[in-house]
């Protein structure tokens, strides 16, 4: 009995940490953005304006964002950016660290010419009655005859936890 309670315990936690630690790294990662930004744009804010302004480092941040995105369709400033990245790709260290962080990003972007998730779609998975998200990876992979019917079966990433 006792061990039984122990190997519940222990995979009921490690389900709970591995749901929990990537929520809490998330959070303190756009929250030390948004305090950078602030901190580091707060002294200019406070010349211009001549008091502090709370929250300005979020309104700074998504501006930045903004810009960034619209610099990055431009035609020259994706030359800036593509010099920039080949710089990045130079340095040993940060090379493994932006490829792989670029390519995590493009994996889940809906305008990536190289992301192999297509659409966010809804399956009846693991059961009949049960549904799981998941992600069109290939549109028609096969085609099959079911009922006299011909049909295209999808390829489908449907992440799973196998902890349980």
């Amino acid at each position: 009995m006792g061990t039984s309670i122990r190997v519940t315990f222990k995979r009921k936690f490690f389900a709970g940490l591995f749901v929990f630690i990537p929520v809490v790294i998330t959070f303190f990662v756009i929250s030390w953005f948004f305090s950078f930004v602030d901190s580091f744009l707060e002294p200019l804010y406070f010349k211009i304006l001549g008091y502090h302004f709370p929250g300005i480092g979020f309104i700074s941040a998504i501006i930045i964002i903004f810009l960034v995105g619209i610099i990055s369709t431009n035609v020259f400033g994706k030359r800036i950016i593509d010099s920039f990245e080949l710089l990045l790709l130079k340095i040993p260290v940060l090379k493994g660290i932006y490829t792989s962080v670029k390519q995590l990003v493009e994996a889940f972007s809906p305008e990536s010419k190289v992301s192999s998730f297509k659409k966010f779609i809804i399956v009846e998975y693991p059961r009949p009655g049960v549904y799981s998200y998941g992600f069109l990876t290939k549109d028609c992979v096969i085609k099959a005859e079911k009922d006299g019917r011909e049909s295209c079966l999808r390829a489908v990433y449907v992440p799973t936890n196998l902890i349980y």
